[in-house]
């Protein structure tokens, strides 16, 4: 009668299921580990995701406010440069008028020089010369006549020196002339000199 064997082989076979269940069931226990080490790097990977678009949007507001106040920036300086052109032009329009100013006092300065000393004549008082004498800033005017008394003198003076536009009146100097009359008879008089100074009014308003 024959016998076979089967246990060494079955047990052989057995041993190399229970080896591979042992070489597998490692690996299902070591899953869940695996698993667990991926969770950050998995929720890091979300937070990018989610934070990524939001990234975009902060970056497109920033970039809309640097072009806005790029914007601003420029409108402002053309305003500047308007501002500064209009004051550039006041300023010379200001120049111009007051040159124009200054030549039109210049211009009247002996019409109102004559129309004030023939205003302040008293009578039996006649004038021989009226001339620019001296320098500086202000125009000063000697004057010289021939009076009948000291008294019209007086008053002429008076009168000049009431003017608006005359200051400063002063007697240079006086003396006794005697003038011949058409019939050869002689009429002493006095001579006298003055100087005077000649102020304009100051204007009103102030061309700024």
């Amino acid at each position: 009668m024959i016998e076979i064997n089967l246990m060494s082989g079955g047990s052989a076979h057995a041993a190399r299921r229970r080896r591979s269940s042992a070489d597998a069931s490692p690996s299902k226990a070591a899953s869940p580990w695996h698993l667990a080490a991926s969770l950050p790097g998995l929720a890091t990977l979300l937070v990018l995701a989610l934070l990524h678009p939001g990234a975009r949007d902060r970056q497109r507001v920033l970039e809309d406010r640097v072009t806005q106040a790029m914007s601003d920036s420029t409108a402002l300086a053309g305003l500047i440069s308007s501002a500064d052109q209009l004051r550039a032009g006041r300023d010379s329009v200001a120049a111009r008028v007051q040159v124009i100013r200054e030549l039109d006092q210049g211009r009247y300065v002996w019409s109102h020089i004559l129309d004030e000393v023939a205003a302040a004549m008293p009578e039996f008082t006649w004038l021989t010369r009226i001339a620019e004498a001296g320098g500086g800033d202000k125009v000063q005017v000697e004057i010289e006549g021939r009076t009948a008394n000291t008294f019209a003198l007086t008053r002429f003076m008076n009168r000049l020196e009431a003017s608006p536009f005359l200051a400063s009146v002063s007697l240079v100097g006086t003396e006794q002339v005697a003038e011949r009359l058409p019939d050869g008879a002689e009429w002493v008089l006095s001579a006298f000199v003055l100087r005077v100074s000649y102020q304009p009014r100051p204007t009103v308003g102030n061309p700024a």
